[in-house]
């Protein structure tokens, strides 16, 4: 609503005009409200799916696993999720339709990246009796293991669970974990790790945790260490 000034001029809205008193007072139009069309619909809807779905997502890995992130992490893995999800938002109960596969190389810690600490490749399969398989090499601080310059050791933890991504109260069914601690006196013996799958429909995921060790007290989240989503499928 246009008001009248102490100077005896108009301010504010009158109409579809807008009286605008600065140090040059002028006059314009009032503009014109954006019409949605039914693909900018459709965008914020997948949006807001997305978003919801990642805050309990991201609660539930917080909750439930020790990973290593920077301050800024949430947006990236909210756009990270959106993908995942896209295929699905305007079905969201069809779950065949997800791609959890999106997930896989996401940096939790951006400030110590995964592919610049490690050189392994864990390789990955499911069996038909629903048995997930992980076969992890040898590993030495100096040739699979980048170590900074301030870290003596680490430490490498793999998870396996399944969730699902659906699912209104998300959490995390842990099948099992995978610990390796590394230095650079002495390399880790090649294994072999196993965890049984439910037979419920969820995403199957592994996560990668390498935690540095340090001699400074207080490090930097440089050199905290990195995680990351390593396999990700549907089952």
């Amino acid at each position: 609503m246009a008001r009248i000034t102490k100077n005896g001029l108009l301010s504010g809205i009158l109409g579809e005009l807008v009286f605008v008193n600065s140090d040059s007072p002028h006059v314009r139009t009032r503009p014109s409200q954006p019409q949605q069309t039914e693909k900018t619909k459709a965008a914020a809807k997948a949006f807001g799916y997305a978003s919801a779905q990642d805050k309990l997502l991201r609660g539930a890995l917080e909750r439930q696993l020790s990973l290593i992130t920077d301050p800024k992490y949430a947006s990236r893995h909210r756009a990270r999720l959106r993908k995942a999800l896209a295929p699905i938002h305007q079905n969201p109960m069809n779950f065949s339709l997800s791609l959890p596969e999106a997930l896989v190389g996401f940096d939790f810690n951006v400030l110590c990246l995964w592919e610049k600490t490690t050189a392994f490749y864990p390789e990955f399969s499911v069996s038909e009796g629903k048995v997930l398989e992980c076969a992890i090499p040898v590993l030495k601080a100096g040739r699979e293991i980048v170590l900074p310059q301030d870290a003596h050791s680490a430490e490498l933890r793999l998870d396996a669970f399944t969730v699902n991504p659906l699912g209104r109260n998300m959490t995390l069914d842990l099948l099992g974990s995978h610990h390796a601690e590394i230095s650079v006196f002495s390399a880790t013996s090649p294994a072999v790790w196993t965890c049984e799958i439910p037979h419920e429909p969820a995403w199957l995921v592994v996560t990668g945790t390498l935690l540095l060790k340090s001699a400074t007290p207080n490090c930097t989240a440089a050199l905290r260490g990195s995680s990351t989503y390593l396999f990700a499928r549907k089952v």
